[in-house]
């Protein structure tokens, strides 16, 4: 696997996988930026025939908040630190992808939506005639826990020299891709949405990443999406 050295304060960097295109955000501390074919293996992993090809430079682990956090404070990392020493018996990498959003959030955060008695301002989003309602992406009580969730994940793999990147999601409603479709934009105004201040708020999240893992690649994913969206 070719690798490369950034030592900028602010890189951009697309990594081909087999996934989205991902803008990568590389700190001030000399990181390497991976390069080449991560693949993702979905649930079940990637197959092992897979990971002994030398044109693989690793994996894309994906999971969603909802899977690693089921009671507040209590984290269960086991099914990402197998699949990170899969890849490490292999001689690969990986890159980390948590979807912490949307309807990725844990069952605790959802009873604390205001429309469910609680403080954190919910919007409802739409698929395929499916709405589901879920946290503002940009209401502050609820980026705490989300920045919380993720500084845990940095402070654990930070260090791992099996992780290549680790990619936070913000404007997810679905997935944890940035694309913000199926809101209504009055809606999510009347609700509090500033597209100056939510940029802000995604700046301080990656920040946060970055400071927990000095030494690694930061990445946020790029949906490309047709339909109406609030981006």
């Amino acid at each position: 696997m070719k690798t490369k050295k950034a030592n900028r304060m602010t890189m951009l960097h697309v990594i081909v996988c087999a996934s989205s295109s991902v803008v990568v955000l590389a700190p001030v501390a000399a990181v390497t930026i991976p390069q080449g074919l991560y693949l993702n293996g979905g649930r079940d992993g990637v197959q092992q025939t897979a990971l002994e090809n030398p044109n693989v430079a690793g994996m894309l682990i994906q999971r969603k908040w909802s899977e690693l956090e089921l009671i507040q404070g209590v984290f269960d990392w086991s099914v990402i630190d197998e699949r990170v020493q899969q890849a490490a018996d292999s001689n690969k990498q990986v890159r980390l992808a948590l979807h912490a959003g949307g309807t990725g959030v844990p069952g605790w955060v959802s009873d604390m939506l205001d429309v469910n008695g609680g403080s954190i301002r919910s919007i409802e989003a739409t698929k395929r005639e499916v709405t589901s309602t879920i946290p503002a992406f940009w209401d502050s009580e609820f980026l705490t826990l989300k920045m919380n969730f993720y500084q845990q994940m940095a402070e654990r793999y930070g260090s791992n020299p099996n992780v290549a990147a680790l990619s936070v999601s913000i404007a997810d409603p679905f997935t944890g891709d940035w694309g913000i479709f199926g809101v209504d934009a009055q809606s999510a105004a009347d609700a509090g949405y500033d597209s100056v201040d939510f940029a802000g708020k995604w700046r301080d999240l990656v920040r946060t990443v970055m400071v927990a893992a000095p030494e690694k690649v930061v990445t946020t994913a790029v949906g490309d999406r047709k339909s109406t969206r609030l981006n």
